[in-house]
């Protein structure tokens, strides 16, 4: 909510927003924040309209955007992160955008470092006198854009000594459109605004005028060192502090005496010392590139960053870190310390996990390297904790802060049993990050029982430093519980008039205790100013909050009973009741262990590891790669297998099921490792988790002795090894296991590296390297090419209603008397196996299940989601399922039962949890509208309606295009619309013929290509005979000045050709690509230029190319790679070019440069050739 005052906490995502423009200055506001997950600190710019009588305030608002667009071409201007857009909540009345902080040193900072040399000085102000011209000159129409606002803390030095520059609020924009704060700046920056400017007043400000202010901000870089060369520095910039503006100079002549300073070359510049760091800074750790993304936070004990690992040769992404930076010696030894200490013992889901460690502490290094966690702080909830609690689908903010007590003690167990305590847990060290909790930041970690070297964050931690005493584990519980009471209260916790008083216990004046009957005794407890009168280790926490937390009642299954009688039982009870049997409330406890599985469901969370659970085992789907390799373990053709992808890939489930398979029998996960022998002689061996220690034995102890028979290539045993692990994790082992080789590699790292980089290996190899980071459940490439295999989903919904046994689990739905307001009975007969009774038509029930596969498919195709299979076996029962038991539609009080086909699209659904779920709202067809469908589904049917496309009158609109997209056929779309694809998934028309790329024949790839040419083309607007040439690409020219003119150069289409991009092949593992590639091959016939197509931007081309009309999407981040793309072929044809006008209307020219040799002195002449009209050239 906005104030009047202009102050706001939050909006759009961003959080912590701080004012920094006047109060009173209304229509346009700028704060300065941070976004809520990624932790990005913006510079947000918010319009209100509504403050303006000026009947063209929006597009005075939004030119000033645009105008910051145009400067996105220059490295010395603030990056853009959100187009300009509707503010939430605001729509036409408030916009913003926001602007990416760049966290780099101001020039007033950056004059403090000793280490920046004078040279480097000079050729840093010689890099922002070329950035204000090419500032000057960016305007449009010869309209200049003056700064107006140029002080020491507006000029920003990036860490390659490059110009940054900020504080556009006071800009002049072409044609007057900035509505900025026409106050001149205070305090000691005065000195930099020019005189006349000082004396009129802003409005009469120019070039000249951010001249002046530019030499007197540099001019300090150099006004208290006493070298020869600054002396002369400082005389150059007094050319343009002349009173009078007509005799100051010009940017050019600072220009070129600067560079005579600096002679022919510029000095090479040191990097920075790290409290200089600045984003896109490349730094080297542990013998790898990080580049910065952004700062997250600096204080008394360093510098944390945003970073993300690239690779060295491609420059490709690799993944995102938290850095961390000691700046003193004494403190980079303990923290040092403290993160090699806890390094091994992060095992929980709350513990964020530490990648690196430094070998030793140096300055201007990084100490560690941790997981990024994306959400927000806690500390960010203070005081609105009960909305968190909303947010989380929590009944009270007790039981939410329950609940994640419990986790964090949880974690902290771990790490109490491992004999070191946290030492600073605090608000700003719990993430929250979705619906979990996760500790992070090791800089206090100690050893239990010695003393602490130093307190963690003061208001939350324990006295014992103060106090001399041991650390303990009470202290840890202790700060736990001073900062829940922080966040929930919003009140300073031992703060007794005005002071902070630790012996007094918590401050709970003004809080009703009452309304927290289970947390209050405990944080009372944790925080007890007497220490034996403490929780003395978490297990009594965790014991105490488990005790009195309410649980959820269900009946349990009797040991040993059948869980539903048997078929022929039930149809002889059924003959005795006659053709009609009398409804009776029924349940069926196999739903109840679907709902299980569903995370989000109140009894959810039950499957965690592998097929630990019966229910997990029942509903194992084999794939083909359990098939291959128990042929490829019984031949022996394979001697080491290793299977890496992310948590919830099915990894440990797969080497159970290749347990049972193979004859070793049943295990639970917890076991681990597990071996075997054939009658044959073949010992088999499998590691079920490689990332975990187990038994006292740390993982890379246990990795070193399982994989040590191959170190040196094929083994000399007859043994064959399966080892489950995540890649990262075995890239660490990597190089565990060569410096523990005295740095050499093995046969072994050597080809696991490898592989690690290709994500696949060969047949002929003894190792098989599965990545099921690219195994696509939802469908993949058969060898006969045709069609899209989606027997894997078939098999795992038959499983998930009991497949064989499905008739008689699901018999009571057929005399229960809530079947008929019982969505999980409805969404039975539609997508159930053949083996139930009361199934629709056959043709509507297959085309149900085509269309849910087809939206699973969109998932996966958008590329922004890898979909595990436990995401998958998730969404799946959510959407078949739903979250409610049979109790729930006796009761007839549940109101908020969804039907399957609002649970599979609706954004904002109940319960609602998990990536493939949140990306399949994005497909809704009830996004997009058709005249003629949305008229018949709210339609009343004719008579003879038995015969003709369903209504659904009783539905909302929205409600009845979901349904309609699953059951109506074909044939049913034809009769209504005319047109058989006229309902589809939103953005979905041309998803079919993306998802069909690797099956296409070379005609229907040629003629996709040239619709992707064709919709290229149609971005920009060029006259019908450019557009109507055969065979040809046009490319728009844009020039600097606009023009009636339109420009253009043509490319061969035959040029181009279109590639889907599939994972490496991996027999047994299904494969899908999710993005393709456009390539242009030059006229050199060697070079090669790619561009990169998701399904989203394959959508777009082709919509411009059936002739659709986009709005502006120039700023779009889909067209970002596409724009290079465009760029980089025009740039080919630069001496070439075609031209139309629009008082020619017909003619075409052509306009080129030829050398004529002849004459004495050769001579470059620009020809224009008037060519027929659409002939070629």
């Amino acid at each position: 909510m906005l104030a009047i005052d202009g102050s706001l906490r939050r909006l759009a995502g961003y959080v912590n927003l701080e004012l920094q423009t006047p109060r009173d200055q209304r229509f346009h506001r700028v704060y300065k924040g941070s976004h809520h997950a990624r932790r990005d600190r913006v510079a947000l710019h918010l319009y209100d309209l509504s403050a303006s009588d000026d009947k063209n305030a929006e597009a005075k608002a939004k030119r000033e955007f645009e105008t910051l667009h145009r400067l996105q071409l220059h490295s010395w201007a603030p990056r853009i992160l959100d187009s300009y857009q509707d503010a939430p909540g605001y729509a036409g009345e408030m916009f913003f955008f926001t602007v990416v902080d760049p966290a780099a040193p101001c020039i007033e900072d950056r004059t403090t470092d000793t280490t920046w040399t004078t040279r480097s000085r000079i050729a840093f102000t010689r890099n922002a006198i070329q950035a204000l011209e090419e500032l000057h000159h960016a305007g449009i129409d010869s309209e200049p854009i003056i700064h107006r606002n140029l002080s020491p803390r507006t000029i920003l030095v990036k860490h390659d000594n490059s110009p940054i520059i900020t504080g556009f609020e006071r800009s002049r924009l072409p044609f007057e459109s900035s509505i900025a704060s026409s106050s001149l700046p205070e305090g000691e920056y005065v000195a930099t605004v020019a005189p006349e400017v000082q004396a009129q007043g802003l409005a009469v400000a120019d070039q000249r005028s951010d001249l002046y202010s530019i030499c007197a901000c540099l001019s300090r870089l150099f006004q208290d060192r006493d070298d020869d060369l600054s002396r002369r520095a400082v005389e150059v910039f007094k050319r343009g502090l002349a009173m009078e503006p007509d005799q100051r100079g010009t940017l050019q002549d600072l220009d070129m005496a600067l560079a005579e300073l600096l002679g022919e070359s510029v000095p090479r510049v040191a990097p920075p010392p790290a409290r200089f760091w600045t984003e896109d800074q490349v730094i080297r750790f542990r013998d790898r590139d990080y580049r910065i993304i952004s700062r997250l936070g600096s204080g008394g004990v360093g510098t944390t960053f945003k970073v993300v690992e690239i690779d060295r040769a491609t420059r490709e992404e690799l993944g995102t870190y938290v850095a961390k930076v000691v700046h003193n010696g004494e403190t980079g030894q303990r923290i040092l310390k403290a993160y090699s200490l806890v390094r091994s013992h992060l095992r929980h889901m709350a513990l964020s996990t530490i990648f690196e460690v430094a070998k030793e502490w140096q300055e201007n290094e990084f100490v560690a390297l941790m997981t990024w966690i994306s959400g927000a702080p806690l500390a960010e909830f203070t005081g609105v904790f009960p909305l968190l609690a909303e947010e989380q689908q929590e009944t009270t903010s007790e039981y939410l802060a329950l609940h994640w007590l419990s986790i964090v003690c949880e974690a902290l167990d771990v790490l109490h049993r491992n004999g070191l305590i946290h030492g600073d847990v605090s608000p700003r060290n719990l993430i929250v990050s979705g619906s979990d909790l996760v500790l992070t930041d090791y800089d206090f970690v100690s050893k239990i029982g010695e003393l602490l070297a130093a307190p963690g964050t003061v208001l939350y931690c324990s006295p014992s430093y103060q106090e001399r005493r041991p650390a303990s584990p009470s202290d840890d519980i202790y700060a736990l519980a001073t900062t829940f009471f922080h966040v929930i209260f919003e009140k300073e916790p031992f703060g007794h008039g005005g002071e902070l008083d630790k012996k007094r216990g918590l401050n709970w004046e003004g809080v009703n205790r009452e309304e927290y009957p289970i947390l209050a005794p405990f944080i009372d407890k944790a925080t007890h100013p007497d220490p034996q009168l403490r929780f003395t280790k978490v297990a009594e926490a965790i014991t105490a909050l488990k005790m009195q937390v309410p649980r959820e009642t269900s009946t349990p299954i009797e040991e040993g009973k059948p869980e539903q009688p048997k078929i022929a039982a039930i149809l002889k009870q059924t003959e005795q009741q006659g053709s009609q049997p009398a409804l009776s409330e029924q349940r069926v406890e196999w739903l109840h262990s679907l709902l299980q599985s569903y995370p989000g469901s109140r009894w959810g969370n039950r499957e965690t590891r592998g097929l630990d659970t019966e229910f997990a085992a029942q509903t194992y789907v084999e794939t083909a790669l359990e098939e291959t390799l128990v042929r490829d373990i019984r031949e022996r053709r394979v001697r080491l297998v290793i299977l890496c992808g992310n948590a919830g890939d099915g990894k440990t489930a797969l080497l159970q099921h290749l347990a049972a398979r193979l004859g070793l029998g049943e295990h639970r996960s917890s076991e681990r490792i597990l071996e075997g022998t054939f009658p044959n002689g073949l010992l088999v061996r499998m590691n079920l988790d490689g990332s975990a220690s187990w038994r006292g034995r740390s993982a890379d102890e246990i990795l070193d002795e399982f994989l040590g028979p191959f170190q040196n290539g094929p083994p000399n045993q007859d043994i064959v090894h399966l080892l489950a692990i995540n890649d990262g994790r075995l890239l660490e082992w990597i190089e565990g296991v060569e410096v523990r080789q005295g740095g050499n590699e093995t046969a072994l790292s050597a080809a696991l590296y490898e592989m690690l980089q290709q994500e696949t290996t060969t047949q002929k190899s003894h190792i098989r390297f599965i990545s099921l980071n690219h195994r696509s459940l939802v469908g993949g490439i058969t060898p006969g090419r045709r069609p899209i295999d989606t027997t894997f989903l078939k098999r795992l919904i038959d499983h998930l209603y009991g497949c064989e046994r499905a008739a008689e689990i699901w018999s009571p739905c057929q005399s229960c008397s809530a079947k008929d307001r019982c969505e999980v009975f409805r969404a039975a007969r539609l997508f159930g196996p053949d083996t139930l009774p009361s199934l629709v038509e056959p043709s509507i029930r297959s085309r149900a299940r085509q269309r849910l596969f087809e939206a699973l498919q969109a998932v996966h195709l958008r590329g922004e989601t890898h979909i595990t299979m436990r995401e998958l076996r998730s969404a799946m029962v959510y959407i078949l399922f739903g979250i409610h038991f049979c109790d729930d539609y006796h009761a007839e009080t549940e109101t908020g039962v969804l039907p399957y086909w609002d649970r599979g699209f609706l954004a904002d659904s109940p319960a609602r949890q998990g990536e493939v779920l949140g990306e399949l709202a994005r497909f809704d067809p009830a996004l997009e509208a058709h005249p003629k469908i949305d008229r018949h589904l709210l339609g009343t049917p004719t008579a003879d309606s038995a015969k003709t496309t369903p209504h659904y009158p009783q539905l909302t609109l929205e409600s009845a295009r979901r349904r309609a997209f699953f059951e109506w056929t074909p044939e049913d779309i034809e009769q209504v619309a005319g047109d058989h694809d006229a309902l589809d998934l939103t953005r979905g028309r041309h998803l079919r013929r993306f998802r069909n790329l690797p099956l296409a024949d070379e005609p229907e790839l040629t003629d996709a290509c040239k619709n992707l040419c064709k919709g290229i083309s149609r971005l920009e607007d060029l006259p019908p005979q450019a557009l109507d040439r055969p065979s040809v690409v046009p490319l728009r020219v844009t020039p600097r000045t606009p023009t009636e003119t339109a420009l253009w150069v043509e490319k061969p289409l035959s040029a181009f050709r279109l590639e889907a991009d599939l994972p490496p092949d991996a027999e047994g593992v299904e494969r899908l690509h999710r993005q393709a590639f456009l390539v242009y091959r030059y006229r050199n016939g060697r070079d090669e230029e790619r561009l990169r197509l998701g399904a989203e931007l394959f959508h777009l081309l082709l919509e411009l190319a059936d002739g659709y009309q986009l709005g502006d999407v120039s700023t779009d981040d889909t067209f970002a790679h596409l724009s290079i793309f465009v760029q980089r072929l025009v740039r080919e044809d630069e001496r070439e070019l075609l031209a139309w006008n629009p008082m020619q209307y017909e003619a075409i020219y052509q306009i080129s440069t030829t050398i004529n040799e002849t004459e004495s002195v050769p001579k470059q002449r620009m020809v224009i050739t008037l060519l027929a009209s659409g002939a070629q050239t």
